[in-house]
């Protein structure tokens, strides 16, 4: 158990705040690069900050301060110019350093414009995704871990916002055992409340599910529920690995027991299948800029040769309830609803001076442990963990993962033995209910879509107490 003052040393993320500053340290996701084929600006809230990303007219992108330094009008309403973002409001022209290069209401002769700077962070495109670093100088490279730089693949970009603090989110990565409770027996819960199972079993895997024969075509099948036998953490120099070791598997043998789950520090969870990632981006306190990223062996009639502007963006919506305050089990038959009301429902910042942890914890101990020594190491004028400064070793960053085994590494490139095994139509994990190309892959081999996402009247975060 944590004291509440322990639990504002992890949560707060605001500028000067210990948590904050070791963000600072990091690279961080904050759009899609195909968002600005539509759009050349965009409102960016990031550790606490009102930020306006944009792209000029001559293709660089640039991170300003969200109010013009003339009479603080909204610079989301900028025009872009072939150099810089200019204010709607007096026609003030800013470049990517937040430098003013002019006023037209002012003497030509004027030397103002050259004393006028608004705050301005640097920002990298990679993987199709635009990152900011908002930390001190020197600026560290942007890390390139290899599903964002592997060749021969096919990307996509989901993103939402999580109506509670980060930590909350990226704890539950360090919990392998949720995924047995939450994804295996109330998934099934789930879906007997939708009409797909007559009776979802047991929690225990006694009494299997039994299905509803009359109930048609639905997009999804119930699913194994994996059962652990046991499950442990490890650190590595990127960060953390989960290890489980699953009913039904020799523990030598354990794929996710040998090599482990990884976990990269400060905000990144790998998949099992090593080319996703989940990166929990902390706005402020209670949001969370959520990047469900997919890297995927191309299926029939895919691209593996995109640009980053044709890297498709989606947005992932959240689970909520109706209005009458109840669960709309519609929006609970995948594993992004049923984390987002895991996460959400424990308030908008977890209380963690309340909880209760057990022997199955350990990784979420281990975790706060590695933030307070990284935070530490910082405040003592060191650099933490997984900060990149050699471009030798930043060429492609290859991580173990669960099912390294499947595949051969050539080069760039990670070639699955059985390229087969990713030719499904529809994943229930992650985000893959919602992702435009599998569903457009679904719809090519004629496959069961899912039915429409349904509106919530409230979000979780607002009926739950924490």
């Amino acid at each position: 158990m944590l004291t509440p003052e322990q639990n504002d040393r992890l949560t707060l993320v605001g500028p000067g705040t210990p948590m904050g500053e070791l963000m600072r340290r990091y690279w961080q996701p904050i759009a899609g690069v195909s968002e600005f084929n539509e759009n050349p600006t965009k409102a960016i809230r990031l550790l606490g900050e009102d930020l306006v990303l944009y792209k000029d007219e001559g293709g660089t992108f640039g991170l300003i301060d969200a109010s013009c330094a003339h009479r603080r009008v909204n610079m989301l309403w900028g025009i872009p110019e072939p150099k810089g973002l200019r204010c709607s409001y007096h026609g003030w022209l800013y470049d990517e350093t937040g430098q003013c290069l002019e006023m037209p209401a002012e003497p030509g002769d004027s030397t103002f414009p050259s004393r006028v700077q608004l705050k301005a962070y640097p920002v990298e495109t990679l993987g199709g995704l635009v990152f900011a670093y908002l930390g001190p100088q020197p600026v560290p490279l942007l890390p390139h871990y290899y599903p964002f730089v592997e060749e021969g693949r096919v990307r996509s970009i989901g993103w939402t916002v999580v109506t509670c603090n980060w930590l909350q989110i990226m704890e539950n990565s360090l919990d392998p055992i949720h995924a047995e409770y939450l994804h295996g027996y109330f998934s099934k819960y789930a879906l007997q409340r939708v009409g797909l199972l007559k009776h979802r079993g047991d929690i225990y895997g006694k009494r299997p599910p039994e299905e509803n024969e009359d109930f048609g075509p639905y997009w999804r099948k119930a699913g194994r529920t994996m059962r652990h036998i046991s499950a442990s953490t490890s650190r590595f120099e990127h960060g953390i690995l989960k290890h489980r070791w699953l009913e039904g598997e020799e523990k030598e043998e354990s794929i996710g027991w040998r090599y482990g789950h990884p976990i990269l520090f400060p905000n990144l969870e790998s998949g099992t299948g090593g080319h996703d990632f989940q990166i929990r981006v902390p706005m402020d306190d209670t949001h969370t800029y959520y990047v469900y990223y997919q890297s995927h062996w191309p299926r029939e009639g895919e691209n593996p040769n995109q640009r980053e502007d044709e890297i498709p963006v989606y947005h992932v919506p959240i689970a909520g309830v109706d209005e009458w305050g109840q669960p709309i089990w519609e929006q609970l038959d995948n594993n992004s609803g049923q984390d987002h009301f895991a996460w959400t429902s424990q308030g908008p910042r977890t209380r963690r001076y309340l909880e209760k942890l057990g022997q199955s914890d350990i990784g979420i101990i281990l975790f706060r442990r590695m933030l307070l020594e990284q935070m530490q190491i910082m405040e003592d004028g060191g650099e933490p963990m997984n900060v990149f400064r050699d471009p030798a070793k930043n060429d492609i960053i290859w991580i173990p993962f669960d099912r390294m085994d499947d595949e051969t590494i050539v080069g760039k490139t990670a070639i699955p033995k059985n390229p087969d095994r990713h030719a499904e139509g529809m994943s229930t994990g992650s985000s893959g209910k919602f992702n435009t190309l599998n569903l457009e892959y679904a719809k090519r081999i004629g496959a069961t879509l899912p039915p429409p996402f349904p509106k919530s009247a409230k979000t979780t975060v607002e009926v739950s107490p924490g």
